[in-house]
């Protein structure tokens, strides 16, 4: 966190920010090659404000989701609701918010998104 600390604003979006970033504030290593954590390398990419969004955002999900199978008995709602929490949580500790498993991640938020509010594309 002491890198977050460093550079509250992100270091711009990078595979390896974690690894640049141990190198310039704290010499070179070569066992600091990246975080393991999706939500530390975010955090170094985007800075505390673009977490922060994203954080929101993914609350606005599992809202939306959660409120769908609530009170309408909507499967997808349900369904949008674990897929969100469950790459949130799982970002903690396994960097996963990046290429292809974001880009899948968005789709199927995107189509249960969709179904949930009745929009038919």
């Amino acid at each position: 966190m002491l890198l977050v600390a460093k550079e509250p604003c992100g270091h711009g979006i990078d595979g390896l920010n974690f690894h640049h970033l141990v190198e310039k504030y704290y010499g070179p290593s070569a066992t600091t090659s990246q975080s393991h954590s999706g939500i530390i390398n975010f955090l170094l990419a985007n800075g505390v404000v673009g977490t922060l969004l994203l954080v929101i955002f993914l609350g606005s999900l599992v809202r939306l989701g959660w409120l769908g199978f609530y009170r309408r008995d909507s499967l997808p709602g349900f369904f949008l609701t674990m897929l969100v929490l469950g790459f949130f949580f799982r970002g903690m500790w396994d960097d996963i918010w990046r290429d292809s498993m974001l880009e899948e991640f968005a789709f199927l938020t995107m189509f249960l998104f969709c179904w949930c509010r009745g929009i038919h594309v």
